[in-house]
């Protein structure tokens, strides 16, 4: 059987009486020691409780006891999950929150809102056994004369504290809500990777980065610590909580506590655990709560999720006085109607039991008449006042204005107080827990969520719409491009057939030939989506350099190969030295609006395209020009587009930085620094 324990605080006592439900301490000396003599247990009847398998020394002395560690690092989506790691009830947390901040619970130092609204939610927790301290003799179950059986419950409870840990504890929860949600992921895996205790694995599809994961975060990061036992655990080096600091003192935790250990968990005895309990005439028992832990952990998540909903519509009252939001109601789900009739039927059948409870508390008498017969019958407690059901949710969406609001803000404090007379009910009697008929106690948060308005923050819609007006206005404006790209293919097209017509009537005449090829591709370039922009004067000498490798652009001819190359090389203005290449000028000529050509003006030969390469074609010099487009790159520097196919670069090839580099024209969709060039006049040597 698992060990019953409890949340230690400074007022428990041996032989006390106690609540494992609800976790409230009941009467005093409850269970006494053995033996007849009616002692009161102290500290001095505890006794350390060893570990199967730890020996004793041989001259009868105990051996030291090693601590028993438990580290726990996980991702939690529910309020619950918390609250089961330390050892608190469903049920105490919310009769907690409902009374507000004037109790204090064990995880107390957890803030519920952050919790629910954070899209991570880490826990750390390190448990530090180092001793169990048990009262063997403790076994005397002591009850108090003229307490109504009704009354056991509350005067007694159900189990009594028999020992006590003593060792520490350590939690840690880290909630993060990011700006941005769908990152989530990617943060779960990295935080996983770096505080894992044990090897780095990460469970996930998340990538981990290299780089700390506090600088990573995009949002808002809140740590909650709390410790019990190991004195000062933070030396003078840790002055702020990080995911760095957290991982190390958690680490060092259990050395902290050898040193400084503290009573963290009271140990729980049942009573029907004890001999003398069967043996006392007495009337009642300890009722069994064994199977009220689950209901009471689901009352809590989702008393949580209204108390979320609660301040959430308070915010939204006052946003909507403000004028900062806009409400609009939601539409009723076809499945609304059905459940608003199950919850009718439900309520109808809480207020015919509560009726016949109040007809037959009013038949029984009440005289008090000494010449009586016969006594009075005895009406359990618990069943005295009866309390009328609280009527059901409406089920009817709320209205989006503030009268809606408050409507709404009304009926979830209602389903919040159902909620803690809930739990009051399961206290009284723990069979609510497994009764399957009781389904309509409050409304499910989801559904109520549903009924609520949606709430339209009046800045962040004027923005969206402005987004979405300027996109459709981008739309349409890529469209009419398009268009005209089109109408301009179109009538270039066209030119070009009656160009090939002429053409071909006209093979003789190689003069007008020339011309209507270079009138067609001067119609072609047209479509070039630079405009016309020229980065330096027309019919005027320049020079060419490459904003890579800061080498000139370069036409080679080679007598023994007969080829006219196209290439790069350093060169310098110094006739002397006689080992350098000096600069050669080159001319920009416009070929209709937007085109231009290239002439080397020493040969007189025009810049033009040859052979088709792998992703690339030759360049070479030639009668006939090949016409570019050129592209401003905001840095001194242009972009020399073949203006027919401006997906063709003047590009040095190969990425090569060395003299005599070729330059070709390239096709590849990734362009860079080999692809850009300074035309600037050739008398300009700052390039």
């Amino acid at each position: 059987m698992a060990l019953l324990l409890a949340p230690y605080n400074d007022a428990m006592r041996l032989g006390m009486g106690f609540n494992s439900f609800t976790q409230q301490l009941c009467v005093n000396d409850a269970v006494r020691l053995a033996s007849g003599k009616q002692e009161t247990a102290t500290d001095k009847s505890l006794r350390p409780q060893y570990n199967p398998g730890l020996m004793t020394a041989p001259d009868g002395s105990t051996v030291d006891i090693s601590q028993d560690v438990t580290w726990t690092a996980k991702f939690v989506n529910k309020m619950s999950e918390v609250t089961d790691s330390l050892n608190i009830s469903g049920s105490l947390q919310v009769k907690v929150e409902a009374i507000g901040g004037g109790v204090k619970a064990n995880a107390s130092f957890l803030d519920s809102n952050k919790f629910k609204e954070s899209d991570i939610n880490y826990f750390i927790q390190v448990r530090v056994t180092n001793q169990k301290l048990t009262a063997p003799d403790l076994t005397d179950f002591t009850p108090i004369p003229n307490v109504p059986f009704s009354e056991f419950n509350r005067v007694y409870g159900d189990s009594f504290i028999s020992g006590f840990i003593e060792g520490g504890e350590f939690n840690a929860l880290i909630s993060i809500k990011l700006k941005d949600s769908s990152k989530a992921t990617q943060i779960k895996a990295q935080l996983e990777a770096e505080m894992r205790f044990g090897a780095v694995e990460v469970s996930g599809t998340g990538a981990v980065d290299k780089d700390n994961t506090s600088s990573n975060i995009d949002g808002e990061t809140t740590i909650a610590v709390s410790w019990r036992g190991g004195g000062d655990i933070k030396d003078a080096t840790v002055t702020d909580w990080t995911l760095e600091t957290l991982k190390s003192v958690a680490m060092e935790f259990p050395e902290h506590v050898m040193a400084c250990p503290m009573r963290t968990h009271a140990i729980l005895t049942k009573y029907t655990g004890l001999k003398s309990f069967y043996e006392q005439s007495i009337k009642g028992s300890p009722l069994d709560y064994e199977n009220a832990g689950v209901y009471s952990s689901a009352l809590l998540d989702a008393y949580m999720d209204y108390k979320v909903m609660w301040r959430d519509i308070q915010q939204a009252a006052w946003e909507v006085e403000n004028g900062q939001c806009t409400l609009t109601a939601k539409q009723a789900p076809p499945k609304l109607a059905e459940l608003k009739a199950q919850a009718k039927a439900y309520y109808d059948k809480q207020m015919s039991e509560y009726q016949q409870k109040q007809q037959t508390l009013q038949a029984v008498p009440t005289s008090t008449d000494p010449n009586a017969t016969q006594p009075a019958p005895v009406v359990p407690v618990q069943q005295a006042l009866p309390e009328s059901p609280i009527p059901p949710n409406n089920l009817v969406p709320y209205d989006g204005d503030q009268f809606g609001l408050d409507e709404a803000r009304r009926d979830c404090r209602f389903e919040m107080i159902k909620i803690v007379k809930e739990v009051d009910a399961v206290a009284v009697d723990p069979k609510v827990a497994c009764d399957p008929s009781r389904t309509w106690q409050y409304l499910s948060p989801v559904v109520f969520r549903m009924l609520l308005p949606t709430v339209t923050n009046v800045h962040k819609q004027k923005e969206a719409e402005a987004a979405a007006a300027a996109a459709k206005a981008l739309e349409a404006a890529k469209d009419k491009d398009s268009q005209n790209v089109a109408n301009d293919l179109a009538t270039t097209k066209k030119k070009l057939d009656e160009l090939q017509t002429q053409l071909n009537q006209s093979k003789g005449d190689n003069a007008k030939l020339q011309k209507e090829v270079a009138d067609a591709a001067a119609f072609k370039s047209q479509i070039s989506p630079y405009n016309g922009w020229c980065p330096a004067k027309v019919n005027t000498p320049i020079r060419i350099r490459s904003l890579a490798s800061k080498k000139c652009f370069q036409y080679n001819y080679s007598d023994n190969k007969g080829t006219h190359a196209v290439q790069q090389w350093d060169i310098s203005d110094d006739p002397n030295q006689k080992a350098s290449i000096h600069p050669q000028s080159f001319e920009i000529r416009p070929v209709g609006p937007r085109a231009f050509s290239i002439r080397h003006i020493a040969s007189g030969l025009f810049l033009t395209t040859g052979n088709m390469v792998d992703n690339g074609v030759d360049f070479t010099f030639g009668a006939f020009p090949t016409f570019f487009a050129f592209q401003d790159m905001k840095n001194g520097a242009a972009m020399i587009h073949i203006a027919e196919m401006p997906e063709y670069t003047m590009n040095i090839w190969g990425a090569s930085m060395d003299n005599g580099a070729v330059v070709r024209g390239w096709n590849g969709a990734a362009k860079g620094p080999n692809d850009q060039w300074y035309l600037k006049d050739f008398a300009d040597h700052n390039i």
